[in-house]
């Protein structure tokens, strides 16, 4: 699999997550501990290809890219195969779209995909691919509406509602619940500024969009390389 991760909103996102899995005692598989947003789905590798031609592809193909960018617009909901899942809302930029679809191209000679939505090089729109970041997965009917009704219910509650009832729980009770503060969409722009080769739940390779470099697993999981690539975006 390939992600967009981590990316700049992650600890926004993880509180989220984490809130809502409380709330509703989701079990483990149904909601991702690390947030991120897939660009291809589970492979295979091809016969006789091997992990570090698919990460020269992946480089080849971002070697002249700058960070693709998305905005962050609300919930949606959706039907994946027999069970029902909850994102945030990715609309896609066009670069972000044209890039996937030049990643899947570098890709199609080492790899098997899945899914077919993902097979490499298929031509059509960029709404054919679900952008997405994963709230919460392998939902029932009953336990997907549960979830939606709150997450409308909250959405509109006003902004003078939200300070009056976080004053409540931080000042006139010294030790609110987390899971107390309701759960708000995130709508904001954002980007790509990783895209990261997984096997499984393990990060393999990352390549760093910043500064075009390919990066380890030691390199990939150092917080402070991470803060440092996130500075210098931001400071562009």
């Amino acid at each position: 699999m390939i992600e967009a991760h981590p990316i700049p909103e992650h600890a926004d996102l993880v509180q989220a997550i984490q809130r809502i899995a409380m709330i509703f005692s989701l079990a483990p598989a149904q909601y991702h501990r690390v947030p991120h947003v897939t660009l291809y789905g589970t492979f295979d590798l091809r016969e006789g290809a091997d992990e570090q031609q698919v990460t020269a592809a992946i480089a080849g193909a971002l070697a002249t890219e700058r960070p693709p960018r998305y905005t962050f617009d609300g919930w949606e909901r959706r039907q994946t195969g027999g069970t029902w899942a909850i994102a945030f809302r990715i609309k896609p930029s066009r670069r972000l779209v044209a890039i996937r679809k030049r990643l899947l191209r570098a890709l199609e000679p080492f790899t098997v995909p899945e899914y077919g939505r993902d097979v490499p090089g298929r031509p059509g729109r960029g709404e054919e691919v679900w952008f997405h970041c994963t709230l919460a997965r392998n939902l029932s009917g009953e336990e997907c509406n549960r979830i939606w009704r709150y997450l409308r219910n909250a959405e509109k509650q006003n902004a003078l509602h939200r300070r009056l009832w976080r004053f409540i729980l931080y000042r006139v009770l010294s030790r609110p619940r987390t899971t107390s503060l309701p759960v708000q969409p995130l709508r904001t722009t954002s980007a790509v500024l990783r895209v990261t080769l997984m096997r499984g739940f393990r990060i393999v390779r990352a390549y760093d969009l910043v500064h075009h470099r390919t990066l380890s697993r030691d390199e990939a999981l150092n917080r402070p390389l991470w803060r440092r690539t996130l500075e210098e975006y931001q400071g562009r």
